[in-house]
């Protein structure tokens, strides 16, 4: 219906726009933007403020929206999948790397930014 599809195209827009915030702002800070590459800049500002994963964030946000479009629970299963993916592997991956590359600083902002949001 009608409703859900102008809702989820709104959660869609939004996650894209915390995915092309997050990735402006790594790219304006000129860092390592690779999940399985070293880090090279701490960034704490701009999206990276509110959230310390604005780009996993935008992508969850978006399968929901085209869960909610479609009103197809297996796209709702899509979403969770991949929650729980970057929720307990990808997530925790970079923050060790991060906490082994930055150390106090990180745990600092760690502290102080929410995971998500």
């Amino acid at each position: 219906p009608a409703p859900f599809q102008w809702t989820g195209l709104a959660v869609v827009a939004l996650g894209l726009f915390f995915l092309k915030k997050g990735h402006g702002t790594f790219l304006s800070q000129e860092t390592e933007i690779h999940t399985f590459r070293q880090p090279t800049r701490l960034v704490a500002s701009g999206i990276y403020a509110l959230s310390r994963n604005p780009m996993y964030l935008g992508f969850l946000l978006m399968l929901l929206g085209v869960a909610v479009c479609t009103n197809e629970a297996l796209n709702v299963l899509f979403a969770i999948v991949f929650f729980l993916a970057a929720q307990f592997w990808y997530i925790p991956l970079e923050e060790r790397n991060a906490e082994k590359t930055f150390g106090q600083p990180y745990l600092d902002y760690r502290k102080n930014v929410r995971r998500w949001l």
